[in-house]
């Protein structure tokens, strides 16, 4: 099969091909020349600038999930600090440190553990404030303003990895498949 498509190109395409560019005139195709050779230059300069602009992206995500990992901890520590400094002043204006943990869990009232919940919840409340502005930030950056080059290169360049950013990487790429 290979080799009736090679007799094929050579006998009948190659001839109408070399027919057509002899037609061309010189000046029209030294002009071509250049101004395909610009395109080509354009081009690659542009990818290029897509590529360095998508690895900053990728770069403050990566900042963004940082921070907001940072953030859960701080929220986690904050809660277990709070509920500790609280629970212990608690229990020290009851009096109730003589008492074993038993004893104590039938003797606090129900007012003292609304109390107790209220600013619990209060400080988890700020602190889930920012978390989600976080996560809103870095959702509006996976999503917003994907943007015609480098949607471009990123469907030209399926395959493409970065090194730092993979799971980010990925993760835009799934958004850009979306749309």
């Amino acid at each position: 099969m290979f080799g009736v498509m090679s007799l094929f190109v050579m006998l009948v395409v190659h001839p109408a091909v070399d027919d057509f560019v002899a037609k061309i005139n010189t000046n029209v195709a030294f002009v071509l020349s250049i101004l395909f050779g610009t395109y080509f230059i354009v081009d690659t300069i542009i990818t290029a600038s897509t590529i360095l602009h998508l690895n900053e992206r990728l770069e403050k995500l990566h900042t963004l999930h940082e921070d907001l990992l940072e953030k859960k901890k701080r929220h986690l520590e904050v809660v277990k600090g709070h509920l500790q400094a609280s629970l212990a002043n608690q229990i020290e204006e009851l009096g109730l440190s003589k008492y074993s943990p038993a004893e104590m869990e039938e003797l606090l009232s129900s007012d003292f553990r609304g109390n107790f919940i209220k600013e619990e919840h209060k400080v988890m409340n700020e602190l889930e404030f920012e978390i989600k502005s976080l996560s809103n930030r870095i959702e509006e950056l996976k999503s917003k303003g994907h943007g015609v080059l480098r949607r471009r290169v990123i469907k030209a360049f399926p395959n493409m990895k970065s090194l730092k950013h993979k799971s980010l990487l990925e993760e835009i790429k799934e958004n850009i498949d979306k749309k």
